[in-house]
């Protein structure tokens, strides 16, 4: 039942994406055992990337399914958190439709205000921002070493700073940033680590598909318009 409240959901929250589709749920023959969704005829992900000629587009298909990983998480906070290519089919047209809504993650206004927050601090490279980002998203210990907790986001810096967006990893950036808060007795919300997980699932699909496309350039339009309505005077 839950799942299909799930694909409910995402099926309002992307009604208004032409690229994406996602199945309709038949409450009517859904049972506490049985759930049952629409059927749709389409290519799965995982047997378009094995064709020599695809169908399809895959640079288009590849591009549409970052910018909805974006939509959800950004904007809407409610997102496919297990986006592998079993769980992706590819009408024509390039539409891409969604499947298996067991694994959503959720993000309430004040974690996707940190968030922001954090990916913010990972593009400018400030590390006080960061660190504020981490303090923000969780729970802090007594034992926190704050003094080595800036050298590690230090060394992160270090490590990404001349680095251009087309060339940096936001799955394996959220991921790094996570084990440094959590060597540093940082208790962080699962839902982030969620949130770090499916954009690793979704660069290897990516990889797969178009290795030029690059996950963390295609959020920067998301993130410019979440700091403009955070700097919005009525805020």
């Amino acid at each position: 039942t839950q799942e299909g409240r799930n694909g409910e959901r995402l099926k309002h929250i992307l009604r208004d994406n032409p690229q994406v589709y996602v199945p309709r749920i038949y409450w009517v023959y859904t049972t506490s055992r049985v759930l049952t969704v629409e059927y749709v005829e389409a290519w799965k992900l995982k047997d378009l990337a094995q064709m020599e000629e695809p169908p399809v587009d895959l640079r288009r298909v590849t591009d549409h399914l970052a910018r909805s990983f974006y939509q959800q998480v950004l904007i809407h906070s409610f997102f496919h958190a297990d986006p592998h290519p079993g769980n992706l089919a590819v009408l024509p047209g390039e539409v891409l439709v969604f499947m298996d809504f067991g694994q959503m993650g959720e993000l309430s206004e004040e974690r996707r205000e940190q968030l922001t927050n954090l990916i913010v601090g990972i593009v400018s490279r400030q590390v006080e921002e960061i660190i504020e980002a981490i303090s923000a998203m969780g729970v802090v210990s007594k034992q926190t070493d704050w003094e080595g907790l800036k050298r590690d986001i230090e060394k992160l810096k270090d490590k990404y700073y001349h680095k251009t967006l087309e060339e940096v990893s936001l799955g394996q950036s959220l991921q790094e940033i996570l084990e440094v808060a959590f060597r540093h007795k940082i208790r962080v919300p699962s839902e982030f680590t969620m949130l770090a997980k499916a954009p690793i699932t979704l660069e290897g699909v990516v990889r797969e598909l178009d290795p030029s496309i690059k996950l963390a350039q295609l959020a920067e339009p998301y993130v410019a318009e979440l700091l403009r309505a955070r700097y919005r005077p009525s805020r």
